[in-house]
């Protein structure tokens, strides 16, 4: 029985009290360029910590979206990949 790879979006405190957005694989996934395995892979999306004004609050709501669609359309590259269909996520 072969397992779905599942992709969830999750936040990471940084030292500077920014968060950033990162996708976990589970299982973990073999990445294409360096051909190990990888659990996560970092978007470059980072959030206010402490949104102090309704502009900040609403960047994170917006770059949560983002993240979300990113999700979604990682979940689809992997599922393709698995089944052969498409070239490896990446």
């Amino acid at each position: 029985m072969d397992i779905c790879t599942k992709v969830a979006l999750r936040q990471r405190l940084l030292e500077s009290g920014k968060i950033t957005l990162y996708f976990d694989y589970y299982p973990p996934i073999r990445n294409p360029k360096t051909n190990k395995m990888q659990r996560h892979e970092y978007l470059g999306i980072y959030l206010y910590g402490n949104p102090t004004n309704k502009v900040q609050r609403d960047f994170n709501q917006a770059m949560l979206e983002k993240g979300e669609l990113l999700r979604c359309r990682r979940q689809e590259q992997v599922i393709n990949w698995k089944n052969s269909v498409n070239l490896p996520p990446g």
